[in-house]
């Protein structure tokens, strides 16, 4: 059986050599050029419409909202289903590499490059839109600014990364841990976290029971041990990198029990909370341009200091 045949794209053919990049708006394909692959990455955001996308073997519908990274040597043809147009950002193997090494091992880079499908997400309709727009700013552009131009279009790839992908190692999992790891994800978020236990078990819409058995499954601990292990995370940073009250960062985290909190503090991290912010804080002290005096500043001979609160 004769093989179809695939042609092959290189980053020098549609890459910007200025911009180190490759953006545009299309509502139809050249079928001929299908399937094909290139040594170059993709994002691809379908603003409208169906389309069939066969990459390395698999079907995969993408229906309005659908952003994939297409990654270098992937073989892939798409047809629309469904009338409609797409966008497309392209940039080099070597601009693509160079950001996951920037953003470290906590990244999950290997798993975007080796899964056997390209990573892919649905976005909402103004997340789409907003994407739609930035793309569509860049036409505004001086078309001689070539430095701004490639910044934004650096800028927008980074976003995709950092905001969409910098979990599609759990979203691949079966539906019930996808479920969880998405439930852990929101309540990293401040504002939940601040509220604790109750907006824990409002996001799960599970009894409280299920969601006990569920985090000694998953991760060996209570619901409460968990959502104050990450309070604590959220102290110890703000001890470290801001000059902020210890009480207002304790309230902030959410713990409304002043003694309670220096008691975690204390077993968690062996330390106060003050002796632990000497320890490793490593930025410059805040200090006062000379000459200048704070209104209901004292002076240095008078000055008291905040003891810590008492060790227990």
């Amino acid at each position: 059986m004769q093989k179809p045949y695939l042609s092959h794209e290189d980053e020098i053919d549609v890459i910007d050599p200025n911009t180190q990049m490759h953006y545009a708006q299309l509502s139809s394909f050249e079928h001929t050029r299908f399937p094909h692959c290139h040594d170059f990455f993709e994002f691809s955001l379908i603003l409208e419409g169906s389309q069939l996308m066969v990459v390395n073997g698999c079907d995969l519908i993408m229906d309005a909202g659908c952003l994939i990274l297409v990654r270098p040597g992937d073989v892939h043809s798409r047809s629309y289903m469904k009338p409609g147009s797409h966008i497309n950002v392209a940039f080099p193997a070597k601009v693509g590499n160079q950001l996951f090494e920037y953003l470290g091992d906590g990244y999950p880079s290997k798993f975007l490059l080796s899964a056997p499908i390209p990573p892919y997400i649905m976005l909402d309709e103004t997340e789409c839109a907003n994407y739609h727009q930035r793309l569509d700013e860049l036409n505004l552009v001086r078309i001689n600014n070539v430095a701004l131009l490639r910044t934004k279009l650096r800028v927008l790839i980074m976003d995709m990364f950092v905001h969409h992908l910098a979990q599609y190692d759990w979203m691949a999992l079966n539906e019930e841990n996808k479920w969880f790891r998405q439930l852990l994800a929101k309540m990293e978020n401040h504002e939940n976290l601040a509220e604790g236990l109750p907006k824990l078990l409002e996001l799960s819409n599970r009894s409280h029971e299920h969601i006990c058995r569920l985090f000694q499954r998953e991760l060996g601990c209570t619901p409460t041990q968990y959502v104050n292990d990450l309070r604590l995370n959220y102290v110890a940073n703000a001890l470290t990198h801001s000059n902020m009250d210890i009480i207002d960062i304790s309230m902030n985290a959410g713990f409304e029990n002043l003694s309670h909190f220096y008691h975690l503090f204390k077993k968690k991290f062996d330390s106060t909370p003050h002796k632990f912010r000497r320890s490793h804080q490593h930025f410059l002290e805040f200090k006062e341009p000379s000459g200048i005096t704070r209104v209901g500043s004292v002076s240095a001979d008078s000055k008291a200091v905040a003891p810590d609160h008492p060790q227990i």
